[in-house]
This record gives C-alpha cells, structure tokens and sequence, in this order.
C-alpha cells in the first residue's frame, strides 16, 4: 500500500551546451545562475559543474542562442515517463514559459543587412555584408534583406537589390540625415518589432559598433562582435 501511494518527485535535471550553438553574448547564462555553477571558456562558453547545477532552467531561458538545454539521467527519464503516464498528458513534464520562448523565436525569420551610409553614399562593408548575408540566407533558407535609414537615400535601395538583397526596408527621414544613436536606433527596431529577422548583419565600423551594441541592449539579444567569419 505504501508502495502504490509513494509520491514520485519530478526530477529537474541538469543543464548542457549544445555543440556550436553558443554565439558568445557575454555571460548572460553565468550571470544568472543562482547557484555560481558556470564558468566561462576563453573562447566565451559556459563550462557548467554538474555538482553544483540545481535544473532551474535560468541560464536556458536566458540565452539568446538557445544553445543551453536541460538533460536527464536515465533513471530520471523513466520517473518522467511515469509521472508522464499517471497524468495522461504527453506534454507533462513541458515548461509553459520554455515553450512560449520556442514558439516566439520561431516566429523570427530572414537575414537583414544594415547599408551604413553618410551623405547618401554607401559604406564598402554592407555591399560586402550583402554577400555574406546571402550566403546565410541560403543555408537557412530565408530572404536576404536590406535595411536603409537615412534622408534622401532612395537610390541606395536599386544599388542594394544590385548587390543581391531581395527586399529592402527604407526608412527616409529628415532626422537621419546625420547619424546620431537614438533617431537610428528607434527605427531599426521599429522595423524589427514589425518584421522580426533572426540575424542583422551590420559592420564593424563606429556607427556599425554603437547602433549594434544599442540595438541589442534595447531588443535583449545576442551580439558578436568583430567576427572574421559567419557561418550557420
């Protein structure tokens, strides 16, 4: 009797790095561990101590590459295959907030290029970008997109579909004409809270530096910086 009414208790299981996942976005995992159970590489992955590692899936929520993933023991997966069982739900043992997060980066998709421009001429680096960018594109399956902030700038719309881009977000102000953070950073993620691409390409230039750092901050994502290679 005392068997039969035995409650199992849901194992939490432990947290892992997926294989190349990891984009290096500064710590955030490390940051928020509660328990100061990951370390950091030299290359900037989490090296987590499965001692010390409480399952409480803040550094898997926290990461903007969802390169982190929460695994169990053998012996955990079969209490949570009859946990499972006894409730009669597939989908038990899934987290509400976890699947929310799935679902809303699910919904991000194309690769954009941001064309740096001043005085409506285009900076070398985005035609190159756009090249790169079609690259991941293609891997990914996606558009490659540009995006054009500035005054009077239309006409570097026809040179971005020149350079590959298959659509162009333009956004011609008067107040862009010089570039100044906040203007700038207002309507790249005005455009990004509408149309949500899963990678913005900018380069590493010192307008491209300051609006990348910002943007990030602002929409609380990853960001690589001064990459010398891009791949997926």
């Amino acid at each position: 009797m005392s068997d039969a009414m035995t409650k199992l208790k849901k194992p939490r299981g432990k947290a892992r790095l997926l294989t190349g996942k990891c984009i290096a976005c500064g710590a955030r995992c490390q940051s928020i561990c509660p328990v100061d159970g990951i370390e950091m590489s030299a290359d900037g992955e989490p090296q987590i101590a499965l001692d010390k590692c409480i399952g409480c899936l803040k550094c898997v929520k926290a990461c903007p590459g969802s390169a982190l993933e929460i695994f169990y023991s053998q012996e955990e997966l079969e209490i949570l295959a009859e946990l499972a069982g006894q409730k009669e739900l597939p989908e038990a043992e899934a987290d509400p907030e976890e699947l929310a997060r799935r679902e809303l980066v699910a919904g991000y998709r194309g690769v954009w290029v941001f064309i740096e421009q001043t005085e409506g001429e285009a900076a070398r680096v985005s035609w190159e970008l756009l090249g790169k960018g079609a690259e991941l594109a293609a891997k990914l399956g996606v558009e490659l997109c540009a995006v054009v902030l500035g005054d009077q700038v239309q006409h570097l719309c026809e040179e971005a579909f020149g350079f590959g881009a298959r659509k162009v977000y333009l956004i011609d102000q008067p107040v862009l004409h010089h570039y100044r953070t906040y203007p700038y950073l207002d309507a790249l993620c005005h455009l990004i809270k509408d149309y949500r691409p899963e990678v913005i390409l900018m380069g590493a230039t010192g307008m491209g530096r300051d609006l990348a750092g910002a943007v990030a901050t602002r929409v609380k994502t990853g960001l690589t910086a001064d990459c010398t290679g891009l791949d997926i």
